[in-house]
């Protein structure tokens, strides 16, 4: 980000950026009052020593565009911990591999997986406390908030330096990880009925279950398999059917990865 001393051509936009996405926030207009998510988020502002009070200071646009930009990350955050915890219980599974995967990032170590884990459940403590202080709000919160699955594809951590120079690159034409997740998921997604939202979200869950499976060590592949069948009520036979196409699938479309073991 440049300093106040450099171009402010070049910083304007992002001021400009971070205000419009701030004033959705202060508005209600991000599907939850801005009050209640203020007060959902104060653990993660303690976490990232922020102080949330400061967003609805009236002088909030001339303040430092980093600072504004961190106290609008941990919104992104909050926002985003609390359309996972307002899922059904029984989807949770399903979905935590990808909020982990956007929070951690694809390798996350063994403490890193541990924090997340004892987050989540100080966020659910926090949703309980919260149902009780903002019961009839959370009723309209359900209704107003976006999908997780929307959120999900819109959180935009803070860029890493492998991020910052083009991210990670799949297949002969260098498909970024969404656009190569998409293209890998389609003979499942063709699967889906398309009137049934929740049975898109599955679908996609499922796919990123294949997707790591496809890459996993042979160990870790039974584990994953395990965790298909019983997450999404998948026959033994049938998942380990669709676990080999979609293997094959995966390094047909990716040939330059290597494989970490043969199939289980």
């Amino acid at each position: 980000m440049p300093s106040r001393s450099d171009d402010r051509a070049f910083e304007l936009p992002e001021d400009y950026r971070l205000t419009e996405q701030l004033d959705a926030y202060l508005s209600g207009a991000s599907g939850v009052p801005f009050e209640a998510l203020i007060w959902f988020c104060e653990p993660l502002f303690d976490l990232y020593d922020a102080d949330p009070r400061a967003l609805a200071e009236p002088d909030r646009r001339e303040r430092d565009a980093q600072e504004l930009s961190l106290q609008i990350s941990v919104l992104d955050t909050g926002r985003l911990l609390l359309s996972y915890l307002l899922l059904e219980p029984e989807r949770h599974a399903g979905a935590l591999p990808r909020l982990q995967e956007r929070l951690l990032g694809r390798a996350p170590t063994e403490n890193e997986r541990r924090d997340l884990d004892e987050l989540l459940h100080i966020m659910q403590e926090r949703l309980a406390a919260f149902d009780q202080r903002y019961r009839r709000m959370l009723q309209r919160v359900r209704k107003d908030l976006p999908p997780f699955a929307h959120l999900l594809e819109q959180y935009a951590p803070e860029p890493t330096d492998e991020a910052s120079a083009g991210g990670e690159r799949f297949g002969p034409d260098r498909l970024d990880l969404p656009e190569a997740l998409a293209l890998f998921a389609r003979p499942l997604l063709d699967e889906f009925n398309a009137e049934d939202p929740d049975a898109l979200e599955d679908q996609l869950a499922l796919s990123h279950a294949y997707w790591d499976y496809a890459q996993a060590s042979r160990e870790d592949q039974a584990e994953i398999l395990h965790l298909i069948e019983r997450t999404f009520a998948v026959r033994p036979a049938e998942a380990r059917a669709w676990a080999e196409r979609m293997t094959r699938r995966f390094f047909e479309l990716f040939p330059e990865r290597t494989p970490h073991g043969p199939a289980a």
